[in-house]
């Protein structure tokens, strides 16, 4: 009996080590696979924010645009309107 009991602890002690080795590898390849899941999603997250950015300056150019334009409709007919008073004012004083 001592002797069948030595084989079946060596032979249980080998599938334990495969298993052990099997599940240390299983492991190594989850990580392996988390880690470029990991990288793939940063390359696309630092893209789509770089897409945003630049979206941003554009929408930005444009608005600066559309408020120097209405900016300046509105200043040339007021500034008329003054000079157009303060020439009144000195034609009336003399």
């Amino acid at each position: 009996m001592v002797f069948g009991r030595s084989w079946t602890g060596r032979i249980v002690a080998f599938c334990m080590h495969q298993s052990r080795a099997v599940t240390r590898q299983s492991l190594v390849d989850a990580a392996e696979e988390g880690r470029d899941f990991v990288v793939t999603k940063g390359r696309q997250v630092r893209d789509q924010a770089g897409q945003y950015t630049e979206r941003g300056k554009e929408v930005l150019a444009a608005q600066k645009e559309q408020f120097k334009a209405a900016y300046d409709a509105g200043v040339r007919p007021i500034a008329r309107k003054q000079r157009a008073r303060r020439s009144s004012r000195s034609a009336g004083h003399l």
